[in-house]
């Protein structure tokens, strides 16, 4: 390691004084090779075989040619046998549908916070009903939960806009788990999903 360590601090140096334009060749300036440094207890012997050796200046040398590389080809396919998994049903432009097995359920239980009075509501939501939570007008377009519980995630596709602007200021899935992952942009609110409603 100490001697790792060496040779980085002599590459550093030697970049330092070719900065500087300092004379490496100068008196002063001590270098060593790296298999002459000092060895630590803990550092292994050098290998006879793996010392690179110098290479030799050639005054005039033309640089080669480079080999030619093969040209790409494109991989077989090993799954090409197996039988190809349903894509889900695409999802809206700019929105990630969520993955695997989904079922759907007619509601959705969804939390807002208002960060300003620090007040939290909990409230349910129909799939393709619009309600409003302070200035925020809330739609839920689809609510999937994994086939076998429904209490293990929720995803729901929501599309949120506040009352003062033209544009949604969320639109796309919201995950129950991991509401950060895919949040609503708001100073003042938050919007975060809960679970999926089967009743």
């Amino acid at each position: 390691m100490r001697a790792a360590l060496a040779a980085l601090a002599l590459c550093g140096a030697a970049l330092t004084a070719a900065a500087q334009d300092v004379d490496l060749n100068d008196p002063g300036i001590l270098t060593l090779p790296l298999d002459q440094l000092p060895r630590g207890p803990n550092d292994p012997a050098p290998q006879p075989d793996a010392q690179p050796q110098p290479a030799e200046e050639q005054p005039d040398a033309q640089p080669q040619p480079a080999e030619e590389q093969p040209e790409p080809r494109p991989l077989d396919d090993p799954f090409a046998d197996e039988p190809r998994a349903r894509l889900p049903d695409p999802a809206p432009a700019g929105a990630q549908a969520p993955p695997g097995e989904m079922l759907e359920a007619p509601k959705a239980r969804l939390r807002g916070l208002d960060k300003l009075s620090n007040t939290v509501n909990d409230f349910e939501i129909r799939v393709g009903e619009t309600l409003a939570f302070k200035r925020l007008v809330v739609t839920l377009a689809a609510c999937r939960y994994p086939r076998g519980d429904i209490t293990e995630e929720a995803y729901a596709f929501l599309k949120i806009r506040d009352r003062r602007e033209e544009e949604d200021r969320f639109s796309g899935w919201m995950l129950a788990s991991s509401p950060a992952l895919s949040a609503l942009d708001h100073p003042r609110y938050d919007v975060w999903v809960l679970s999926c409603n089967t009743d």
